[in-house]
């Protein structure tokens, strides 16, 4: 087995010590030697949470990663409320990589210690799983391997180009609020009801942030991975750990892929949009601000739907989506909306997000929260407002979290209709693990990580009643969706647990059990 970093810095240091003992040096070098063994300390400690891909171990990471070693490591037991923890990526490639039969060289060590301290990266092969995965990305030798760049702030490569909305360079902020954000946010479901994804991530400028996420719902085994860096100089880089989602097409196609990692789930899918995306206006107004006069969250951006092509991986099983899978997703971005938690919320409300929203998509219009969306090409103009609805929800018994609705929906084009939606086994999306309402495990809300870069994850088993009691808060259930003539197709239903439970007891208008 190769030597560890940790075991390779360890040799360096004796070799320092042996340097000293040695001869007699004078005080100067003396405390140069002083100062190297600090740099050596400082660099082991920040090893376990950082993620510096090394010049040679890069290529070796790609090739193991190609031939899918982490297909082959045997299925791990899954949590209930407690998450398993992270090991560093160093660990699991070192515990699944041959024996080398080369010892590194001093002088190795040395340049990746260079590399490491430098704070910059090595280059990416150019057939790599990173660089094929962020094509229309600027090259990581052009962004994070050009120290240059730290000389210009806050100027950044895409200054270059003829994007500019305000006097300003695009890396600062038309705002000064730290909770400023840009988000992406994507759900997906095979034609089976079997298999349910969603993945999103949001860049703070003005934190200096970045976090994604990544869940994979395969027959109750709910799997997340999240990870967190900071933002640096690429804005157009979207890639934050192992989830690298690219945008293929603006207002066309996406490209989402999770690379393999320890908590055995991966996929690359691409998102083919198919419904016309159409501005939607901020959500808030000063007349209802905190303090009076000032917006609490302002929020713009678009959704739509689309059909999607792919595959996922599970502990080693791959899974190619039918002909018939699809999706939802949104581009989002404004001020607020949850961003750093309870700490930042203005007035004392904490956004996370809209209980009883619907998304579903029939041939002739698709259903998104408050509007009718429209595939390409359709005759109607725009979208079409949906009014308050009539919900009549039915709950689990031990958990209060929904599992059937019928829905009576009226649009502001006079057409009323009813939509039954029937959850589909234990096939939800438990967002807290999005950050959405903060994790479970430790409370990370959307922006409120400030830590070193970091990857994390864990696995629960959603057949137990307690598990999902401990995780449930914004929920997105996959449903059997039957509109009132007949028509049938798969859906999200979203619920605020056990909120949405309450409300019906609450007598609130527009709010009942369904019995």
């Amino acid at each position: 087995m190769r030597p560890t970093i940790h075991e390779q810095l360890s040799g360096v240091g004796r070799l320092l010590d042996l340097a000293q003992e040695s001869h007699p040096l004078p005080a100067e070098t003396s405390e140069l030697l002083s100062n190297a063994r600090r740099l050596i300390k400082r660099v082991a400690a920040s090893w376990d949470t950082a993620l510096p891909f090394l010049l040679d171990d890069n290529a070796r990471l790609t090739e193991l990663l190609d031939n899918g070693v982490e297909a082959q490591t045997p299925s791990r037991p899954t949590s209930e409320l407690s998450p398993r923890r992270t090991r560093s990526y160093e660990e699991r490639w070192l515990s699944s990589s041959p024996p080398s039969p080369e010892t590194p060289s001093f002088e190795s060590v040395g340049q990746r210690l260079a590399v490491t301290c430098s704070g910059g990266s090595p280059p990416i092969p150019a057939d790599s799983p990173e660089r094929r995965a962020n094509v229309n990305a600027p090259s990581a030798e052009s962004i994070s391997g050009d120290r240059h760049l730290a000389e210009q702030f806050p100027l950044s490569p895409i200054d270059d180009y003829f994007v500019h909305q305000t006097p300003d360079p695009v890396r600062v902020m038309w705002t000064g609020d730290p909770r400023a954000y840009e988000r992406h946010w994507v759900v997906i479901h095979d034609d089976t009801g079997e298999l349910l994804i969603a993945t999103g991530g949001s860049l703070y400028p003005n934190l200096d942030r970045a976090e994604a996420y990544a869940i994979v719902n395969s027959k109750g085994r709910h799997t997340t991975v999240r990870s967190f860096r900071s933002i640096g100089a690429d804005r157009t880089d979207l890639r934050v750990g192992p989830i690298a989602p690219t945008i293929v097409r603006g207002l066309r196609e996406w490209r989402y892929v999770l690379e393999p990692n320890e908590w055995g789930i991966s996929y690359d899918l691409t998102f083919h949009d198919t419904t016309r995306q159409v501005f939607r206006e901020p959500l808030s107004d000063s007349a209802h601000g905190f303090p009076t006069g000032r917006r609490n969250d302002v929020t713009s951006g678009f959704e739509c739907f689309g059909s999607v092509t792919g595959w996922v991986e599970v502990e080693g099983e791959r899974t190619t989506l039918g002909p018939k899978a699809s999706g939802t997703r949104d581009r989002h971005w404004g001020t607020g909306r949850g961003v750093g938690g309870p700490e930042l919320s203005l007035g004392g409300r904490l956004h996370v997000g809209t209980n009883g929203n619907a998304f579903v998509a029939f041939p002739d219009w698709a259903l998104w929260g408050d509007r009718l969306f429209y595939p390409f090409g359709d005759s109607t103009s725009g979208s079409t407002r949906v009014l308050k609805p009539s919900r009549r929800l039915r709950f689990e018994p031990e958990t209060d979290i929904f599992v059937e609705a019928v829905v009576d929906y009226e649009f502001d084009n006079g057409k009323q209709v009813q939509l039954h939606y029937e959850r589909i086994g234990q096939q939800t999306l438990y967002l807290r693990c999005g950050m959405y309402g903060g994790t479970p495990d430790r409370d990370i809300h959307q922006g409120g990580y400030g830590g070193p870069d970091l990857t994390e994850g864990e696995t629960y088993d959603l057949s137990r009643p307690a598990t999902r009691i401990g995780i449930r808060g914004l929920n997105e259930h996959l449903c059997r969706v039957t509109r009132d003539d007949g028509q049938t197709a798969l859906g999200i239903y979203q619920t605020i647990d056990p909120v949405a439970y309450e409300v019906c007891m609450s007598g609130r208008k527009g709010w009942n059990l369904l019995v």
